[in-house]
């Protein structure tokens, strides 16, 4: 008797230690959790933050390529139209400056055409 009293007294002892254990082990898995995931909330907004400086200097560069972009292209179109209108007076025509203009315009994009895809094959 005093063998069965001892047995069940190890089983239950056994039975406490192994509950004492999950609980253990659950409560260890919970703090890793919350330890994760704040690790995880942290590099997110780490990352957000770099995400948005990174974005604000694109957004300068590209602000400041389309400002160039279209200077740089009415200054064209303004010595293009100056390149007519002076070979009109030279050639004595009305219009013969702006087609010959227009002309050398389309060549020279032909011919950039040309050079993208014999650079692209």
């Amino acid at each position: 008797m005093k063998n069965l009293n001892m047995n069940i007294r190890k089983l239950l002892f056994d039975l406490v230690k192994f509950i004492l254990r999950l609980l253990f082990d659950a409560c260890a898995m919970v703090c890793i959790a919350k330890k994760a995931g704040k690790k995880l909330s942290s590099l997110i907004e780490t990352s957000k933050d770099n995400m948005k400086t990174k974005g604000k200097k694109i957004g300068r560069m590209l602000l400041l390529i389309c400002f160039i972009w279209t200077l740089l292209s009415l200054g064209l179109r303004f010595l293009l139209f100056g390149l007519a209108t002076w070979l009109n007076k030279l050639l004595s025509g009305t219009c013969i400056g702006f087609c010959i203009v227009s002309v050398l315009c389309f060549l020279s994009a032909l011919g950039m055409i040309r050079l993208l895809y014999k650079s692209n094959t």
